[in-house]
């Protein structure tokens, strides 16, 4: 289905009528390590109102609470959300759900570590899903997953063998779409493209991994991974903090987040801009080795940390890939591999509908 790059963020922010009449509508949820977000979604429209934005309720903002009521949680604010729409869209019916995490053919949660941590492994979110919610048919997907679906659909990647798209977010997660057989590289457990949890550092004290590995290259490069460098380097060098931009925004180490950090880097703070530097140049690394490996011959970055640092975060990572090895290619064609998303946090939930449209398709044959 080739779906016009303009109709797909055409929202508006009222209600379109003759949506209701339209049994092909979708509620989409996107549900991220740190935000949690919804819409309505039409076939050749896109979103048709403007998204609504809420926090996860994760391990960090939820540190007392047990897994299986931290689950139960997020589960029924899903459902809080679904109806809600429901109530506007009386024949509404299609729910599709993007999440941070592995997900297998039937639904299962492999580990959601931005969401869960560490604990919370293999729960079967569709069952549940479903179980909570009958007279919805729900499409469930990683959520990296749904937002390859958006740039799958796009004119411009149609004419190369693959491209792949990576997140730096509250994690790092990457999938590969094969464009001449329209497909993710998953196994049957849905993984594929799990490049945040592959070993980077094996010192004995490398960062701690969200899913509680060391060494791993989401505990470096991820949006978290950078707030918590600029933290620690803003207390073991004080004078250097004391001369950035950042120390006018934030005052003390322990006001640092990312909000201000995404501020310095775009104002061009050379002690930020060190920090972001040190955490592309892993990331530059593992594309090098999936060029080389499979022969990708595009790399989006998206995800909000990446995508509000904008031009200075493309700028630090291609000068990253260029301290690198790329077999066969020419160095005037390394820093074109790599380019940046839509800037407009909509790309997993255009993707999950477009998918849940995919799949009633499918069934409705």
């Amino acid at each position: 289905m080739q779906t016009d790059l303009k109709l797909l963020y055409n929202y508006t922010t009222t209600m379109n009528r003759k949506a209701n009449k339209d049994n092909h509508i979708v509620v989409v949820i996107d549900v991220g390590g740190t935000n949690f977000r919804s819409s309505i979604f039409v076939k050749g429209k896109g979103l048709i109102e403007k998204p609504c934005k809420y926090l996860t309720p994760n391990f960090i903002n939820n540190p007392k609470l047990k897994i299986k009521k931290l689950q139960k949680l997020l589960i029924n604010k899903i459902v809080e959300t679904v109806l809600s729409y429901r109530k506007r869209y009386p024949r509404l019916k299609l729910a599709g759900l993007s999440f941070p995490a592995p997900i297998t053919s039937d639904g299962v949660v492999n580990q959601a570590c931005t969401v869960w941590g560490d604990k919370g492994k293999n729960f079967p979110l569709l069952k549940t899903l479903s179980e909570s919610l009958p007279n919805f048919s729900w499409t469930v997907a990683n959520d990296i997953t749904a937002a390859v679906e958006r740039y799958a659909n796009m004119k411009k990647y149609q004419n190369i063998d693959y491209f792949e798209v990576i997140t730096i977010s509250s994690g790092i997660g990457s999938k590969i779409y094969d464009v001449r057989n329209r497909k993710v590289f998953l196994d049957r457990r849905g993984i594929g493209g799990e490049m945040g949890h592959i070993k980077i550092d094996y010192s004995p004290n490398a960062p701690l991994c969200d899913c509680g590995g060391r060494g791993h290259l989401g505990a470096l490069a991820s949006g978290r991974a950078i707030e918590r460098q600029a933290v620690i380097k803003s207390k073991n060098f004080p004078n250097k903090f004391k001369n950035s931009i950042l120390f006018k925004l934030a005052k003390k180490p322990e006001d640092i987040n990312n909000n201000l950090l995404v501020s310095a880097i775009k104002a061009g703070d050379k002690f930020c801009l060190q920090i972001l530097n040190e955490a592309t140049f892993p990331l530059a690394c593992s594309i090098a080795h999936v060029s080389g490996n499979i022969g990708v011959d595009k790399f989006i970055i998206i995800g909000g940390f990446a995508l509000n640092c904008g031009d200075r975060y493309l700028e630090s990572l291609r000068a990253n890939l260029l301290k690198t090895d790329f077999y066969n290619r020419k160095r005037g064609e390394i820093s074109t591999l790599v380019e940046l998303g839509i800037n407009d946090d909509n790309d997993c939930l255009l993707g999950i509908g477009l998918l849940a449209q995919k799949k009633y398709a499918e069934t409705a044959q």
